[in-house]
């Protein structure tokens, strides 16, 4: 039944500080989740599984400083993780400067093209 689900939205009311323990597998066998959306809840550990078919993962406050190591999403449009505990490691840093350079001079050689 699980690999049926293909959205999943836990919003509380309010984030009363208490914590929901869960061995971090729960999202294992949702092959077809995706959009992931989690809001207002804390957990004791991150997922130890993020489905590969998300497009969407927003999730307030994720509890891991990485995530999975099996998470290779290829259509992930949507990544939002506000107040989460990742940590990022130097190639990733250097991986967005990169980026950020490429974006610049595609602006730039964009604007510098005449359309007729």
């Amino acid at each position: 039944m699980s690999s049926k689900i293909e959205s999943l939205f836990l919003d509380f009311p309010k984030d009363d500080g208490k914590e929901v323990c869960w061995d971090g597998n729960a999202l294992k066998k949702m092959r077809n989740l995706k959009t992931l959306v989690v809001r207002n809840v804390r957990f004791n550990r991150g997922p130890t599984h993020l489905p590969n078919s998300l497009r969407v993962l927003e999730w307030w406050g994720y509890p891991s400083p990485s995530l999975p190591d099996d998470f290779h999403p290829k259509k992930l449009g949507i990544l939002k993780l506000p107040e989460n505990y990742l940590r990022t490691s130097e190639p990733i840093q250097a991986s967005i400067a990169y980026m950020c350079a490429v974006v610049r001079l595609l602006c730039i050689l964009i604007m510098q093209f005449k359309f007729y």
